[in-house]
């Protein structure tokens, strides 16, 4: 812009200053009609230079508004340009985030998904245990309230059966006392048997050295069993045999606090040498 205004001056004539012209009109002063000509070309001049100005002045306007025209096309143009291109990767930019935001959404969907099942599973799997948990406790307590109540019959049961067996024992204890009192006046009677038999047997004995057989059996029999029925029970300090018997409870009850003791009675010797002692 500024060469073209520089073109303009070089182009365009000067006029002649108006103090040269003011110099050489005393110089100038032949005659008036010459002054007249001299006035009228200055006026031609002037209003040449005038038109000069004014045309210089509007060229100079026209390329100005066409610099300034072809400045702002570019400029628009760089500015549309420079939009498109803004507004092509706002687009480009707009379509990854959305990309981006669908797949992110559905990302989350199956994973919400997939929690929403597992959620599903484990708080079915919890009420299952919990189930199991309660029929397990509940078992337990029916199985607990059921063993208490056979203990408890059990327990009044065994009371029952102590009672009893403490009853029994008692009887049978007076039984032995009684038995044992009769045992006394039968080793009395014996005693006393043995010494009448001895002195018979002295006296009446010849080729024959034993009694006869049926009384020889029956007195061996007879002490025999009476000595074996009262050793026995003195040992085991219990009825004498044949005169008691017990359950087997009672004897399972007996054999925690006394166990029973096996006793192997030797036979006794025949009884005519029992005589002659």
């Amino acid at each position: 812009m500024s060469s073209t205004r520089k073109s303009t001056k070089r182009s365009r004539p000067e006029p002649p200053p108006l103090q040269s012209l003011k110099k050489q009109a005393p110089n100038a002063k032949i005659s008036d009609d010459l002054d007249l000509d001299v006035s009228s070309d200055l006026k031609g001049i002037m209003s040449a230079l005038q038109q000069i100005r004014e045309k210089a002045h509007e060229d100079g306007r026209k390329k100005k508004e066409e610099s300034i025209s072809s400045v702002s096309t570019e400029v628009k143009s760089k500015i549309d340009e420079l939009k498109s291109k803004l507004e092509k990767e706002r687009q480009n930019f707009a379509k990854a985030l959305t990309k981006s935001s669908k797949e992110c959404e559905s990302l989350l969907k199956d994973e919400a998904a997939k929690f929403e099942e597992l959620h599903h599973k484990f708080m079915k799997e919890k009420s299952d245990h919990l189930q199991g948990l309660k029929d397990i406790v509940s078992k337990f307590e029916e199985d607990k309230e059921r063993l208490f109540m056979r203990y408890e019959q059990q327990r009044k049961k065994d009371k029952t059966m102590i009672s009893d067996q403490e009853k029994f024992c008692a009887e049978k204890l007076a039984q032995l006392e009684e038995s044992l009192k009769t045992k006394k006046r039968g080793d009395k009677t014996f005693s006393i048997l043995r010494k009448t038999l001895g002195s018979f047997l002295e006296n009446e004995a010849s080729d024959e050295e034993f009694p006869p057989d049926d009384q020889v059996a029956e007195l061996s029999y007879n002490l025999q069993s009476h000595h074996l029925i009262v050793l026995v029970a003195l040992k085991l300090r219990m009825p004498p045999k044949g005169t008691i018997a017990l359950s087997a409870s009672s004897m399972s009850t007996r054999n925690a606090q006394s166990p029973l003791q096996i006793i192997h009675v030797s036979p006794l010797p025949h009884p005519l040498k029992l005589l002659r002692c």
